[in-house]
C-alpha cells in the first residue's frame, strides 16, 4: 500500500527536478521559447501513460484480491466442532467476518479461524 502512492509520487517529483536542473542552465530571455522537441514530448507522454498504467494495474489488483471469496474454518477448541463459512477477503476483520449471506460472525476466545481459498 505504501508504494502504490509514494512510487508515483517519487517519479514526478524526480521528472520535476530533472526539468528544473535542465532548465537551470539557460540564460533567461524575454524571447518566447521554442516549442518543445516532439521526442521529449513523445517520452514525456509515454511515462505519464506508464505511471498511469501502474497505478490502475495495482488497484485492479487489490480489487480483485479484496473480492475473492475464501473458507472460512471456526473451531471451537474445547469441544473440536467446525462451522464452515464463506466470505469475502475484504470481510475479514481480525476475530470478526461478515459471511457472503450477510451474517456478521464474532469468534469466542475458545474458538479458532483457519482460512483457506
Amino acid at each position: 500500500m505504501f508504494w502504490k502512492f509514494w512510487l508515483p509520487v517519487l517519479l514526478m517529483g524526480f521528472f520535476y527536478l530533472l526539468g528544473r536542473k535542465r532548465s537551470a542552465g539557460r540564460p533567461a530571455t524575454t524571447l518566447p521559447e521554442a516549442p518543445p522537441d516532439p521526442r521529449t514530448r513523445r517520452v514525456a507522454i509515454f511515462l505519464a501513460l506508464f505511471v498511469a498504467g501502474l497505478i490502475a494495474w495495482f488497484v485492479y489488483r487489490d480489487w480483485r484480491e479484496a473480492h475473492q471469496e475464501v473458507e472460512v474454518r471456526v473451531t471451537h477448541v474445547q469441544t473440536g466442532e467446525k462451522t464452515l463459512y464463506r466470505a469475502l477477503k475484504r470481510d475479514l476483520h481480525g476475530r470478526a467476518f461478515l459471511t457472503v449471506d450477510g451474517r456478521r460472525i464474532t469468534l469466542a476466545d475458545v474458538e479458532r479461524m483457519e482460512v483457506a481459498e
